[in-house]
C-alpha cells in the first residue's frame, strides 16, 4: 500500500476571507435544456447591487436578483417556475 502525506489545511477566519460567502449549488436535469446549475452569486464588489440566483446551462444563464430566501428547499419545477416568469 503506498504512504501519502497530508496536510489540513487551515479554515480562515472570517476576517480573513476575501470574496464570496458559501452558498450550495443545486443541479437540475431539465428536458428542454440538458443540465442546470442553479446557485447564488455576489455581486460584483466595483458595480455594487445584490446577490443575484444563477441558473446557468449549456444554453446561456439567466441571473435573478429577486428570488426567495429558501429557494435550496424548493422542487426542481418550483425554481423551474421562478426563472420562467423573470423572463
Amino acid at each position: 500500500m503506498e504512504h501519502r502525506d497530508s496536510k489540513e489545511t487551515p479554515v480562515p477566519r472570517p476576517s480573513q476571507m476575501i470574496g464570496t460567502r458559501r452558498t450550495a449549488m443545486r443541479v437540475m436535469h431539465r428536458k428542454s435544456v440538458g443540465v442546470v446549475a442553479v446557485y447564488e452569486q455576489d455581486p460584483v464588489a466595483a458595480a455594487g447591487g445584490t446577490r443575484a440566483l444563477v441558473f446557468e446551462s449549456p444554453k446561456g444563464s439567466v441571473r435573478l436578483e429577486h428570488f426567495p430566501a429558501e429557494w435550496q428547499r424548493l422542487t426542481d419545477d418550483e425554481l423551474t417556475q421562478i426563472r420562467r416568469a423573470a423572463s
